[in-house]
């Protein structure tokens, strides 16, 4: 039996390469996207080449949507045995320029979204004798690697090589 696997926000990107990457590998892989037309489209281009994926609407703010793609999950594979939570949003702003609205909506998706997934999705993940839950993060996730802040270069202390060994790390 294939593993079942459920990629979120999997129409563009890292997304839908980790879709195309899990499918090349045997797992039925669901394509989580918000838009339907955007993530069917997703799916015939993979499927084109090659890797057969499922679309699935899905937007990680919404737990309507999120439950009924749990309920579709149950019944087509009565079970889920790799999450990822690729779903993101990209601050747009400089963290001098920020505001709370910003900050909350980049929240919604960022964390709250991916909470609410893998609470929703729990008992399908439980059904499986190997589950794995898979939080997608990146760079833009940080607010000194977005504006600078910290370093002259805008690159963390502990991501610059150093000339000599420091006793204690800066992270």
């Amino acid at each position: 039996m294939d593993a079942v696997a459920l990629v979120t926000g999997a129409n563009k990107g890292l997304g839908r390469e980790t879709a195309r990457s899990l499918a090349e590998r045997g797992m039925a892989v669901l394509l989580g996207s918000r838009d339907a037309e955007r993530g069917a489209a997703a799916a015939r281009r993979l499927a084109a080449e090659g890797a057969p994926v499922t679309p699935i609407r899905l937007d990680v703010t919404d737990a309507a949507s999120i439950e009924a793609a749990g309920e579709r999950i149950a019944r087509e594979h009565g079970r889920l045995d790799v999450l990822v939570n690729n779903a993101g949003t990209v601050v747009e702003s400089a963290a001098a320029e920020m505001t709370a609205d910003v900050l909350r909506r980049t929240f919604e998706v960022n964390v709250f979204g991916a909470a609410t997934a893998v609470g929703t999705l729990l008992p399908l993940l439980r059904r499986s004798p190997a589950a794995r839950v898979v939080n997608v993060s990146s760079t833009t996730a940080s607010l000194a690697l977005t504006s600078g802040a910290g370093t002259s270069a805008g690159t963390p202390r502990c991501a610059r090589p150093t000339r000599r060994p420091r006793r204690r790390s800066t992270c």
